[in-house]
Parts: C-alpha cells; sequence; structure tokens
C-alpha cells in the first residue's frame, strides 16, 4: 500500500518508540514529496484511476476534509458508508461506487481498483474539475 521512494521518502528511517523518547531525540521529521517524479525503470508505472469510466459522476472524497479514497478508509455498514483516514469523517458511499464487504471487512473488489491498494496512484480528473 505504501508510495513508492521516488514518490515520497522520509527524513530519518527509524522512528521513536514513544513520546518520551521522541521529546528526548529532538530529531526534526519531515517528508520530500515528488508527485509527479519518473518512474524509474524496473519499477511499475503509477496506475490510473478514471471513475467516469466505471460510472462514477465524480473522484471520490471526504466531504469534510476532501482526501481522496485511499487503501487506508474504513469501511463500514456492509462498504455503504466510510470513515476517512485523515480526519475520521464518516460518509456515504456514492451508489454507484458500493460494493458488499468481504468477512475482513474489506470491499470484494479492492483488488480490482487500484485506488483501494495502491499508495500512488493517478485520478483522471472530471470535467467539473476542470
Amino acid at each position: 500500500f505504501s508510495s513508492p521512494p521516488h514518490f515520497v521518502r522520509c527524513s530519518v528511517s527509524k522512528f521513536p518508540n514513544s513520546l518520551n523518547v521522541r521529546s528526548k531525540t529532538k530529531i526534526p521529521i519531515g517528508m520530500y514529496f515528488q508527485p509527479m517524479a519518473p518512474v524509474p525503470a524496473g519499477c511499475p508505472e503509477v496506475p490510473v484511476v478514471n471513475f467516469n469510466a466505471v460510472g462514477v459522476s465524480t473522484v471520490v472524497r471526504c466531504r469534510k476534509c476532501r482526501s481522496y479514497i485511499n487503501p487506508f478508509v474504513i469501511w463500514t455498514e456492509n462498504g455503504r458508508k466510510w470513515q476517512c483516514n485523515m480526519c475520521g469523517y464518516v460518509g456515504d458511499t456514492p451508489q454507484t461506487y458500493y460494493c458488499h464487504l468481504d468477512d475482513t471487512m474489506r470491499r470484494a473488489d479492492r483488488y480490482e481498483r487500484p485506488e483501494l491498494v495502491n499508495g500512488t496512484i493517478d485520478f483522471i480528473a472530471p470535467a467539473e474539475y476542470m
């Protein structure tokens, strides 16, 4: 589910395991993002998601913080709702995006949806974004 290091890297490779250790070390932690980085040879291409092509009228995003649907959201009510992993808001799943959950409480179609199994994806922007 993670993004490859040519797209996102952390300034440290090991994190303090407690707030106490973190406050004593005083090491700043930063992230380096390069969303349009060239894909190195031997690495898979970035998956492209076009919601219009599958009958969903817009990109599925959190109504509160506008985060995009991603592998880390929590599905509830057999997939009819999802909880944003960034802000905790629980929103309705668009009817055209609905899929039932399996016995592990994950969408049964997750492996058919790149946005639910990849840390980096490209969304095709719908007309309303232009």
